[in-house]
């Protein structure tokens, strides 16, 4: 799996870093800009160069929600979970968008916290485009879309 370019990229963090293993999750947010997640086969190409254990980088970064280690779905359904969009729809439209999508590899529905858009619940984002007063429909309508069906 490993190409020419991710080895070339391994050594520039190695380089960067001064092949310093205390500034792994410098390097963690690095691969994370380069890749949009951290693909075990680069971090453990990394752990050999700077020899660590896999489990002990895992671990470390593992730590932070920010790391992610699963190549990021194409959409991405954000459902605000905050307490005025909880109760007036919120809960339903998580269930029922989990249960349409749960085939679907390409979606990933997820929720949130307080949007700040209270007035207008519940509020979903699919990917970055927010959806005020949100129902089933209108989101896969907006989903389909984006991917021409």
């Amino acid at each position: 799996m490993l190409e020419e370019k991710d080895l070339e990229f391994i050594d520039s963090l190695i380089k960067k870093y001064n092949n310093d293993k205390t500034y792994l999750i410098e390097m963690g947010f690095d691969i994370l800009n380069e890749y949009g997640y951290i693909p075990k086969y680069i971090l453990q190409e990394l752990c050999k160069k700077l020899n660590i254990p896999y489990s002990e980088a895992f671990s470390n970064l593992s730590f932070f929600n920010e790391f992610k280690f699963e190549k990021p779905k194409g959409i991405k359904i954000n459902i605000c979970n905050g307490i005025s969009c909880y109760f007036n729809g919120a809960k339903e439209l998580i269930d029922e968008l989990k249960e349409y999508y749960k085939e679907d590899s390409n979606v990933l529905v997820s929720t949130g916290y307080c949007f700040k858009c209270c007035a207008q619940y519940p509020v979903v984002y699919v990917n970055d485009e927010i959806i005020l007063n949100a129902n089933k429909e209108v989101i896969i309508e907006k989903i389909n879309s984006k991917i021409k069906i």
